[in-house]
């Protein structure tokens, strides 16, 4: 091969190489502008996702803070019946009525016994 052809081929090699570059380069470009474009894209979901997240804790801690006052005020809370008084006076009806049954039925047998007695005795002493 001569000395011109060497040269010729030489430059035809570099052309292609230099053609094959400025492709690689152009595609790198376009890839390049795409993940810019990607990135941005990535930065404004992540900026929504960051206000979420604070919205979110922020409602977290509020739900929280209100769980932890119920549970206080339970702690505090005094359980009244609002039918105390008639349950107290149900009560009291009930225990005097058993009272008043027993003490009836003692005074009814009582009765009977000191009946009996006194038939007893005016039949021994007729």
């Amino acid at each position: 091969m001569s000395e011109d052809e060497k040269k010729v081929y030489d430059k035809f090699i570099d052309d292609v190489i230099i053609r094959n570059n400025k492709i690689t380069e152009g595609q790198f470009e376009v890839i390049n502008v795409k993940l810019d474009g990607i990135n941005n894209h990535l930065g404004k979901i992540n900026g929504r996702v960051n206000k979420h997240e604070d919205i979110i804790n922020a409602a977290l801690e509020e739900r929280a803070r209100h769980r932890q006052k119920e549970a206080d005020e339970e702690k505090n809370r005094v359980f009244t019946c609002p039918k105390t008084d008639e349950i107290n006076e149900l009560k009291s009806t009930n225990i005097t009525e058993r009272a008043m049954k027993r003490y009836n039925t003692k005074l009814f047998v009582i009765g009977i016994s000191i009946l009996g007695l006194l038939f007893t005795a005016v039949s021994l002493l007729y």
